[in-house]
């Protein structure tokens, strides 16, 4: 006689349950969330591209100065006409820069300009600080003095001995030795300037 199996028969697995379908406001707020985590790799880039301009900029720490650059020079202009100087140098000249240009200086008495710019290029030389009294007889002196044209029309008080005259390296020696006797005729002490008024 066949037995009968009373083994229940194995049920079929389970259909998985079928996934949610998200809510078109979770869509919208994952679109918001992605580019946020894409930016932050961009993000750390750019804060590390910054960092080496921040050190630049003083925002680093500060590095110790070498012994170099303690002694360190900035190289100086070029003085116009330097013999001049060298010229003068047992009065101690001082130098001022003025409209462009160097004030010579001896003492408290302002003695020459010394000017060599490309505009106005007539009118470039050594101007020697003077008056009108004195024109003739340092004219007399030096025939390549004149008048000073960027000054203004007509004749002025200081006179120039024009770097484009073929005497003028020999006429500025003969000025400089003028100079260093004290020859009354070169050299001015500046007018103090006046107090500013007080604004009401």
């Amino acid at each position: 006689m066949t037995t009968r199996t009373n083994a229940k028969k194995a049920s079929p697995a389970k259909k998985a349950a079928p996934a949610k379908k998200a809510s078109p406001a979770k869509k919208a707020a994952a679109k918001k969330a992605s580019p946020a985590k894409k930016a932050a790799p961009a993000k750390k880039a750019a804060l590390a591209r910054r960092a080496p301009a921040r050190k630049a900029a003083g925002k680093g720490p500060r590095v110790p100065m070498g012994e170099a650059d303690l002694f360190r020079v900035r190289a100086r202009k070029r003085v116009p006409f330097e013999f001049v100087l060298d010229e003068l140098d047992e009065l101690a000249p001082e130098t001022r820069p003025m409209f462009g240009c160097l004030a010579v200086y001896t003492g408290e008495r302002i003695v020459m300009i010394l000017r060599e710019r490309p505009s106005a290029p007539h009118d470039n030389g050594v101007w020697l600080a003077t008056t009108a009294d004195h024109h003739a007889s340092l004219r007399a002196e030096f025939p390549s003095l004149r008048s000073i044209t960027v000054l203004g029309d007509g004749v002025t008080g200081w006179q120039i001995l024009p770097a484009e005259a073929d005497d003028f390296e020999e006429s500025v020696l003969r000025a400089c030795a003028l100079v260093r006797r004290g020859d009354p005729r070169i050299g001015k002490v500046p007018a103090a300037r006046r107090p500013r008024r007080p604004r009401s």
